[in-house]
């Protein structure tokens, strides 16, 4: 028989365990008063800041709008924000950190391919799920990872839609410059695969870049002894910048015999004209948001009360990261559940009426895992030197036809 004294140790020793892991168990402590949510993303370089920054803002409005009408299953919305810097290492490290300190029951924000990738298996390790914002790789969705769900941009798409434009210009010799990423990579593989099946009659080079590098001189003197029709680039703020800058003053492009294609997503950045000089003028974009986009209803007030806070535009990042937050909201009240496990089934369920369009996210294995299919997109031309996204020539829109009689030659 157990003595008194002995019996209340163990007691004392078993009480202590269970608080322990109790306090470890990433569904089991969430506040009873607020619904904590991760926020992963980039605060500081070498990642885009200026990403980091759009997403953060809009993640912040949508908590605060939605609180003003009571929160969601009468808990406030808490957002938990930590930098990953654009990193692998800062996204796997963030992610633990969110999980097991702060005790998130999910996660959203990440505004680079690495982070997402780097968070898969931290995501699968605990049960707790990832709403990608901007990851692009398709190694996120091939990865097959349950509770990891893309309501943004995703590399098949937007090669698609790339390779369709030069095609439709008929362009003969082609350049293209990705960043050392896993978007880049990614990115560039599915363009020589797209280009070999679909265009093999266009001449096609690549070359992958140091996105913390200052100067791309000798890439730009070679694009200009190679004087293809179209230099097509992925890289994102500030790199991007730089070789748009470099190519310009070299004369190489856009010019009336090679255009410039951006592909990358950063011509809606709230600094692009601070950044780009004549540059920009007759460049081709492709980009996930447009003014002249036909938005339901909760979009428009999105934008509406984006503009009201920050006396700005919203660019896609600020549209991509609101969706995020609202597939997250919309999955909580149709789980009546903050938890982890709850939200992910959830989740995989979503049919949402976003600020860009009905939002499901597909099952089929391969590039398209949880993933939202139809996330719209628009290819548009800049005429002007700080022309505004709005006066942009729009010439297709998301799987619209494409219009080539409105390009003006730089």
């Amino acid at each position: 028989m157990l003595s008194r004294l002995s019996r209340l140790k163990r007691l004392a020793f078993t009480s202590a365990m269970a608080l322990a892991i109790f306090a470890n168990a990433p569904n089991g402590a969430h506040s009873q008063e607020t619904f904590d949510i991760g926020v992963s993303t980039i605060l500081t370089p070498p990642g885009s800041v200026i990403q980091g920054i759009q997403v953060r803002q809009a993640l912040e409005l949508i908590a605060d709008w939605q609180n003003e009408q009571g929160g969601v299953l009468g808990k406030k919305i808490k957002l938990v924000v930590a930098d990953d810097q654009g990193t692998t290492e800062g996204g796997r490290t963030v992610a633990e950190r969110l999980i097991t300190r702060d005790k998130v029951s999910v996660i959203t924000g990440q505004a680079s391919s690495n982070v997402v990738l780097a968070s898969l298996e931290v995501a699968k390790k605990y049960g707790v799920p990832v709403v990608n914002v901007n990851g692009w790789a398709s190694g996120i969705r091939t990865a097959g990872v349950p509770q990891v769900f893309s309501p943004g941009p995703y590399t098949t798409r937007v090669i698609t839609a790339t390779v369709d434009t030069l095609i439709a210009l008929g362009s003969k010799k082609v350049f293209g410059a990705f960043d050392n990423t896993d978007a880049g990579f990614s990115l560039e593989k599915e363009m020589s695969k797209q280009l070999k099946e679909r265009a093999p009659q266009i001449q096609y080079k690549s070359v992958i870049l140091d996105r913390a590098a200052k100067d791309y001189l000798p890439v730009v003197l070679q694009i200009q002894a190679e004087k293809p029709d179209v230099v097509v680039s992925e890289l994102i703020a500030p790199a991007g910048y730089i070789l748009m800058n470099q190519l310009y003053d070299q004369g190489v492009a856009p010019t009336k015999d090679t255009m410039f294609f951006e592909m990358g997503g950063m011509t809606d950045n709230p600094d692009f004209w601070k950044n780009i000089r004549g540059a920009g003028k007759g460049a081709l974009a492709f980009g996930h948001y447009h003014p002249k986009f036909d938005l339901p209803a909760i979009g428009v007030e999105f934008r509406k009360r984006f503009v009201e806070r920050y006396k700005v535009e919203p660019g896609r990042l600020s549209f991509q990261a609101a969706d995020a937050l609202f597939v997250i909201l919309d999955a909580a009240k149709r789980a009546n559940s903050t938890e982890s496990a709850a939200l992910t089934e959830a989740l995989a369920k979503t049919d949402y009426l976003g600020t860009r369009g009905q939002i499901t996210f597909d099952k089929t294995p391969g590039p398209t895992f949880n993933q939202w299919v139809e996330v719209p997109y628009a290819i548009f031309q800049f005429t002007a030197v700080d022309q505004k996204l709005d006066d942009t020539t729009l010439l297709k829109q998301s799987n619209g036809p494409l219009d080539l009689k409105g390009i003006v030659a730089p």
